[in-house]
This record gives structure tokens, sequence and C-alpha cells, in this order.
């Protein structure tokens, strides 16, 4: 059975080698047992029936600390795409596969057990690192495209210092306090990335990570398992809010994202739970499983910080929006759940449900859309104004391409983006405004594009006197009659 198996794989590395035209590694060879082990430990069939049969590339180059158990590793993927037909697996540690023609070719990445800067050789000149950046940005643009990036273990202690791979990954590695029997807790029971967990805790024995403080935020992704402290000693941490995430998914541009850290040791890819746990979070990574991946509140993710996140839109009605109508139609909902904004200059103000929606301190986030030309507003401290440009609170920016100089992901007229705009049009971007006293952060695609901290007396006041912190709502621009933006996924937290 071991040399069929092996003659299999290698048939299919060789045909895949010359659609790739580059030399793809075979699945590496794990022992027998292993592969028996991993057989009987299989999900009989999908979580859901699969759109497709998906095109996945799971990828473990190491330029770092190798892992043993990489290729039983690889072995379970390919093993676990094949047994419910969800997927097919290339393997590969050639770099050269994330240039543009070859990434392309995928519908999802699995990084197992990568470590290090994994997309040049160890040894590097100055042409390899120039290609190097030209891959960077080839994953970056597939995620944001809808592409699946997965990740186990390792895949964490990669590219620590690049930031949009910590934001895609959702976290950094800075050390591993327990390789131990430990017990998970599942944050999210409803959830069906967890559902085989039936909401219990479970022991299980690995190497836990702990990850560095500004990653693994609960506020920014759907934590799904993470370490109880009924087992082990959560005092090995020396994280600041004493959260130790063990399992997330998440969303970045129109991709998703899966990430587990279990994967250290050999047995845990035939640990039936967990690869039940891999397989629903790569079909939810790949577009097959529809989860919530908002970021949870401190009461469901244990974590120092208060609020929880409220949609602001249903999707389907304007409930709780108000518009002042200087132009009537401006704003809409269209057959996809999007509010849709074009006409003309007019305001759609968020009243909530009991019509006084007001904040000082929070954090918002919405996916939006321009079509090319267009441009909007996101208002927030600001009030309900019956005409004209609201004067009260700021505005963050909405243009890719409209002749306005100020981009999107700046503070209009503040602390502007100029020129170029750090999204495209005819793409969902996410957008992330972030206020706590005197300070505002403006994110696109989880990429700091404005910073400001409002000083006692802000020189804009002579000319903008309502342009101030204080409290108040959110409210969306309609901007000039051939400009079309759409907004959706629309939720606030409110913070201490």
């Amino acid at each position: 059975m071991k040399q069929n198996l092996k003659l299999y794989f290698a048939s299919l590395v060789l045909a895949l080698g010359i659609s790739f035209g580059v030399a793809l590694k075979p699945l590496p060879d794990a022992k027998a047992d292993r592969i028996e082990n991993i057989k009987k430990a299989l999900p009989a069939k999908a979580i859901v029936a699969p759109k497709k049969k998906h095109k996945v590339l799971v990828f473990s180059k190491t330029n770092g600390f190798r892992h043993g158990s990489i290729a039983t590793g690889v072995n379970a993927m390919a093993l676990l795409g094949e047994q419910t037909g969800v997927f097919e697996v290339t393997h590969s540690e050639d770099e050269t596969m994330f240039d543009k023609e070859n990434l392309e070719k995928f519908d999802g990445v699995i990084m197992l057990n990568t470590t290090g800067e994994i997309f040049r050789p160890k040894k590097a000149n100055e042409e390899d690192k120039k290609a190097e950046e030209v891959r960077k940005q080839n994953l970056v643009n597939f995620v944001k495209a809808g592409g699946g990036l997965m990740g186990m273990h390792s895949a964490t202690d990669t590219y620590k210092k690049w930031k949009a791979y910590t934001d895609m990954m959702g976290g950094a590695f800075a050390g591993h306090p327990w390789h131990e029997d430990v017990s998970l807790k599942t944050l999210d029971a409803d959830n069906p990335v967890t559902a085989m967990f039936g909401g219990e805790e479970f022991v299980v024995k690995d190497e836990i990570y702990q990850f560095r403080d500004d990653t693994a935020n609960p506020a920014d992704r759907k934590m799904l398992l993470a370490l109880s402290g009924k087992v082990a000693n959560l005092d090995k941490g020396k994280r600041k809010d004493k959260f130790y995430p063990v399992s997330w998914i998440d969303t970045y541009g129109d991709g998703r994202i899966f990430y587990c850290s279990l994967g250290h040791r050999d047995e845990i890819f035939w640990n039936p739970k967990v690869l039940e746990h891999y397989l629903a979070g790569i079909q939810f990574a790949l577009g097959d499983l529809e989860a919530d991946a908002t970021g949870a509140g401190a009461d469901d993710a244990g974590n120092a910080s208060t609020g929880e996140w409220v949609s602001m839109f249903d999707g389907k009605t304007l409930d709780g929006w108000k518009s002042n109508d200087e132009k009537p139609n401006v704003f809409s909902v269209t057959e996809n759940g999007e509010i849709k904004v074009s006409g003309g200059r007019a305001h759609l103000f968020y009243v909530g449900k009991d019509g006084n929606a007001s904040f000082k301190n929070f954090e918002f986030k919405a996916k939006v859309k321009n079509e090319p030309g267009s441009n909007s507003g996101i208002y927030f401290h600001t009030q309900f104004q019956d005409k004209g440009w609201p004067e009260k609170g700021y505005e963050s920016q909405v243009n890719i391409s409209h002749k306005d100089a100020k981009k999107t992901g700046g503070l209009y007229a503040v602390k502007d983006v100029m020129d170029v705009a750090p999204a495209k049009d005819n793409e969902w971007y996410d957008y992330n405004i972030r206020v706590e006293g005197k300070h505002i952060i403006v994110r696109i695609n989880g990429v700091k594009t404005a910073e400001y901290v409002e000083p006692d007396e802000p020189e804009h006041l002579a000319k903008m006197p309502g342009r101030k912190l204080s409290e108040g709502t959110f409210a969306f621009q309609g901007h000039d009659p051939k400009s079309t933006v759409y907004f959706k996924d629309l939720k606030v937290m409110a913070l201490p």
C-alpha cells in the first residue's frame, strides 16, 4: 500500500511540475504507521459540500527552525483533501511558486510549519531580495483578491517583521512556554469551525505558542480556541493580557484566513477532532463554509479590554439609519446586502435602534468599494444635519480615483493621504477607524494610513470649528451625481 501511495503522489507531482514549469517537491516520505494513523482519523466527508474541488498549495519551506512533523503534516493535508473531495494538494518548498503566474493557479495556500523569510534563499543576493519583495506583494494581492490563506503552527514564526503578513496570518510568535498536556476552551461554540468540539474543553499535548502583544488581538479577528488554564499554568506566559489563543479565522480584503497553532507534534495530525477543525477552517478559507469572522469582545475572548462588536446594518433595510434627503434616493440597499451611495450630495446618519446612537471612544470597521472616479466619506463624532456637509466631527476620506487629491484612508483636511490611494477601484477593501481619547488611527486593509493626536488647540479649527473630537454618531457621504460607493459589513465597538 505504501508503494502504491508513493507512485500515485510521484505521478501527480510530475504532472504538476510540467504544468507549473518548476521543480515541485514530492510529498515527503512519512512513516507507514503514521500514514495509517492519519487515514483512520480522517473525517468521513466534507463539513459542507465544496463549491468545487479547490487547488491548494501546501508550502513548507523553512529558513529557520525545521519541525520534524512537516512530513506528517503535508501527507495529512493531501489525504484530508483526497478523502473529502474538498481540495487537491500541490506541495512545494520552491519560493518561485509565489511568482504571480504560479500563485494565480491556486485557490488557497497553506503555510505548514514554515519559518523565517521563505520567499528567498537562505543566502540571498540583491536580486533574490528584489524577487522576494515582489513575491510578498503577490501574496498580499492574492489574498485581497479572494484567495484563502491558512497557517499551521509555525506559520506565525514566519516573516514576523513584515506587517502585512502578521496582519493577514493574525499573530507573530513570541515563544512557546508550554509543551505539555493543555486544556483548550472553545470561545464560540456556535461557530461551524468549532462545531466538532461541542462547546466542551478538551486536552491535547503539543507545543503551545504565545504571540507578540501587538498581534493575535481578539478585537481584530474571531478567536476560536484558547488555553483555559485548567491543566497548564497560564502564569508561564508573558503576554500582558494573559490571553493565549490557539486558533482563529479572519478576513483580509476579499480573502479569508484560518490559523491554528497546533502541529508541532506528529500525533496532532491524526487527532480526529483536530483534523476536523482543520478541515472546517480550510473550507472557511476556501469560501465553502460561511462563518462569523468578526472580532470578539472581552467577555467572549477573555482579554483585558471591554465592549463588543455591534452590527450597524442588517443587509436588508436602512433601519437604524436616517438620511437627510438633501437629494432624495441617494441611499439604497442592493440585493447583495450592501448600502449603495449614488446620485448626489446627501448624508446618511447612523441613529441606532433607539434613534440616539452616540459614541466617544470606539472602533469602527466596514468593507468599502468605489466605482472609478467616485468620492465619499465616513464622518464620526458627528450629528444629524438636514443639509450641507456635516459641520461636526471628522471626515475619513473615501476616494480612490476621483480628481480630489485627498485619497482613501486620510482624515480630510487634517491628516490627508495624498495622490495615491492604498486601495483600488472596483475592489472591496477593509476600512477601520479607532478613536481613544484624543488619538485617532485609520487603517486600510490592516495597514495604518493616518494617525493623529488632537492637540488642545488644533490649527484647523480656524476654518473648520466643528472638526474636533467630542462624541457623536457616524454618517456616510453622498458626494456628487457621478460618484457611486458601496458599504457593507458595518460594525462598531464602544471602547472604555
